[in-house]
C-alpha cells in the first residue's frame, strides 16, 4: 500500500489540468471542432481513426487544446472579472500545453496562436494578443479567423488604417472570403 507521501508526491506532479479536470456539458462537446469531439470520445470509432490519421502523433495532446476551447468559451458567460481571469488563465495554460508539446509543423499550431490570442485579448493583453495573431497569420496565411480578429482588436485600439491594411493582406490570400469582404466593408463604411 503507498504511503501518503508518495501519494502526495504523485499528486503534485500531476498536471493541474487535464481531461478529467474539465467536466464538459453535452452542448460545450457540441459546440467543439470535430477532432475534439473525436479526442474525447463523442464521435464514431470510424471518425476517431480519421482524426486520429489526420494530426497524426499529436492527436494526443489535443484535448488540452480542446480544454482550453471549452474554457474560452466559459469565459463569455461568466460575470465575476476576478473568476473570468482564472478561467481564462487556465485555458491558456491548456492551449500552451499543446503548443509546447505538439510538433512546430502540427496542422493546429495556427489556430492554437489564434486562441492564444483571443484569451490574450480576454485578458487586456492587447500587444501579446497582436503578435499571436501576427504568429497565426505568419503559420497559415489562409487562416482568416487570425485576420479579422487582428483587424477587430486594431479597430478598438483605433487603428483603423491597421486594421484596413489588414483585412486587404488577408483578402489577397483568400480573395474569395466572404468574412473578409464583410469586414473590410464594415471598417471602410
Amino acid at each position: 500500500m503507498p504511503s501518503i507521501k508518495l501519494l502526495f508526491i504523485l499528486l503534485l506532479l500531476s498536471p493541474l489540468t487535464s481531461q478529467a479536470a474539465i467536466q464538459a456539458t453535452d452542448t460545450e462537446i457540441f459546440m467543439l471542432p470535430a477532432y475534439c469531439k473525436a479526442r474525447y470520445g463523442k464521435s464514431s470509432p470510424q471518425e476517431i481513426k480519421v482524426w486520429k490519421k489526420r494530426l497524426g502523433h499529436d492527436f494526443m495532446h489535443i484535448h488540452h487544446f480542446c480544454n482550453g476551447l471549452i474554457l474560452l468559451n466559459r469565459t463569455y458567460m461568466i460575470s465575476d472579472k476576478k473568476k473570468r481571469l482564472s478561467v481564462s488563465n487556465q485555458a491558456f495554460r491548456e492551449i500552451i500545453y499543446t503548443q509546447k508539446h505538439a510538433a512546430p509543423n502540427f496542422i493546429l499550431q495556427p489556430a492554437i496562436a489564434y486562441y492564444k490570442g483571443k484569451i490574450l485579448e480576454n485578458l487586456g493583453k492587447n500587444d501579446n494578443a497582436i503578435k499571436e495573431y501576427l504568429s497565426a497569420i505568419k503559420l497559415n496565411p489562409k487562416y482568416i479567423n487570425s485576420y479579422v480578429a487582428l483587424a477587430s482588436l486594431y479597430s478598438q485600439l483605433g487603428l483603423k488604417s491597421d486594421a484596413i491594411n489588414t483585412i486587404k493582406k488577408g483578402l489577397k490570400y483568400k480573395p474569395g472570403s466572404k468574412k473578409l469582404k464583410r469586414k473590410l466593408k464594415k471598417l471602410e463604411g
